[in-house]
C-alpha cells in the first residue's frame, strides 16, 4: 500500500470517455439487431485500463450495508444480485452521475456476505450465467466491470481447478475483459511471488483478452512472502517475477481517516510513491521495457463503510493520486484518466 510504482507514459492523451466509447460499441451492434447488447471484446486494453471507479464510497440511499436506507450508505457493487432492479438502475445512475466507468464484482464465491450484511453468494454451476447477466447488464450500461475471482481461502490449485471451466465459457471469455485472478487482499506475506506468479499466468492463459491486475493488503511494496513454492529475498526479486505477467497494481493504503489537506505527512508520502515505486518494474504484461500502470486502488473504503468518512474525502484521495502520477482510481475520484497504454 505505501510503496507504489510509476513510469514515464509520455504526453498525457485524454481520449473519448470510457461510457462514450462503451455506446459506440452498443450503437454499432444495435445496427444488427434491435435486441444486440455491448461486445465488451471490441474494446482495446488500453480503454479497460483508464480505471475510473469508486469500490465503497459512492453513497446512496439503498438497501444492506452499514447504513441502510440512509442517503449516506455506501453502494456496493461487489452485492449486485441483492439489490432490487429498480434500486440497480439507481445505483447505475448514481455511479455515472459521477463520472465513474469501472466497478468491482465478486469473488465467484463468497460464503460470508461481508459480515452478514449481504447475501452469500456462489456463481459456479448452473448460477454463472446469473453472473454472466450482471456483467452484460453493467457493459451495457456504461460501466465495465472488474471481476476478483479467487475466493478467500482457496488455494491456487482449488482456484484453477473449480473455475476455469467457467472462466474458459465463450460469454465469459467475451464479458471478463478485466480480472485480479488472485481476488481481494488475499494475504501480506502468505504467498511467496510465485504464487502470486501462478494467479497471473493462470489468467493470462485462461481469459487471454482480459487486462490482468492484482490488488493487495494494506501498504504491501510487493507481492511477496514465503510458501512451498519459493521464498522471496526482497521486493524488487519479486517485482521480476510477477510484473511481467500483470497489466496494473491496485494499489491499498491506510486505511485513512482524514481527508489529504488534513493529514501533510500521509499525502506526501501517499504522493510519492507512484514515483517511488514506477522503478520498480521495467517489464509488464504490457511488453519488454513497459512497466505495469499504478491504480489508487483503496486507501478509505474501509472507513467510508465502517467510519462514515464523507464521499468527498474519498474522492480527494484519488484526485491527489491523479495529481502524482497515478493511472486511475478505484476507491474515489473526480478528475478524468488519461490513456496511458
Amino acid at each position: 500500500m505505501n510503496g507504489v510504482h510509476v513510469a514515464r507514459h509520455g504526453p498525457m492523451r485524454f481520449a473519448r470517455p470510457f461510457g462514450l466509447l462503451i455506446g459506440l460499441a452498443w450503437a454499432a451492434n444495435a445496427s444488427t439487431t434491435s435486441q444486440a447488447r455491448v461486445d465488451p471484446s471490441t474494446l482495446a486494453l488500453g480503454e479497460l485500463a483508464r480505471i475510473r471507479g469508486a469500490m465503497w464510497s459512492a453513497r446512496l440511499d439503498v438497501p444492506f450495508g452499514p447504513r441502510p436506507g440512509r442517503p449516506d450508505n455506501v453502494i456496493a457493487t461487489a452485492y449486485f444480485d441483492d439489490y432490487s432492479p429498480a434500486d440497480q438502475s439507481r445505483i447505475i445512475a448514481a455511479l455515472k452521475a459521477r463520472g465513474y466507468t469501472h466497478v468491482v464484482v465478486g469473488p465467484l464465491v463468497d460464503t460470508g456476505g461481508y459480515h452478514g450484511q449481504f447475501h452469500s453468494q456462489d456463481w459456479r454451476g448452473a448460477r454463472f450465467d446469473r453472473f454472466l447477466d450482471q456483467l452484460q447488464m453493467l457493459w451495457d450500461n456504461g460501466l465495465a466491470p472488474i471481476v476478483f475471482i479467487h475466493p478467500d481461502g482457496w488455494t491456487f490449485e482449488r482456484t484453477r481447478d473449480e473455475l476455469t471451466p467457467l472462466l474458459k465459457q465463450p460469454r465469459a471469455q467475451r464479458l471478463i475483459r478485466i480480472a485480479v485472478p488472485s481476488g481481494w487482499e488475499p494475504t501480506r506475506h502468505g504467498w511467496s511471488s510465485c504464487t502470486w506468479t501462478a494467479f497471473a499466468q493462470w489468467a493470462r492463459e485462461t481469459l487471454p483478452n482480459a487486462l490482468v491486475l492484482i490488488h493487495t493488503v494494506a501498504d504491501a511494496d510487493a507481492p511477496s512472502g514465503r510458501d512451498a513454492r519459493c521464498a522471496d529475498a526482497d521486493a524488487a526479486g519479486a517485482w521480476a517475477r510477477v510484473a511481467p505477467h500483470i497489466h496494473g497494481w491496485l494499489i491499498q493504503n491506510g486505511p485513512y481517516t482524514t481527508a489529504p489537506n488534513a493529514d501533510s505527512q500521509h499525502a506526501r508520502a501517499f504522493a510519492a510513491q507512484f514515483k517511488e515505486q514506477r522503478r520498480i518494474t521495467r517489464d509488464s504484461a504490457w511488453g519488454p521495457g513497459i512497466p505495469i500502470l499504478l491504480y489508487a486502488g483503496e486507501q478509505t473504503a474501509y472507513t467510508s463503510y465502517w467510519k462514515n468518512l464523507p464521499e468527498a474525502t474519498s474522492r480527494a484521495w484519488g484526485d491527489l493520486a491523479m495529481a502524482s502520477g497515478a493511472d486511475g482510481y478505484l476507491d474515489g475520484g473526480t478528475v478524468n484518466v488519461p490513456k496511458r497504454r
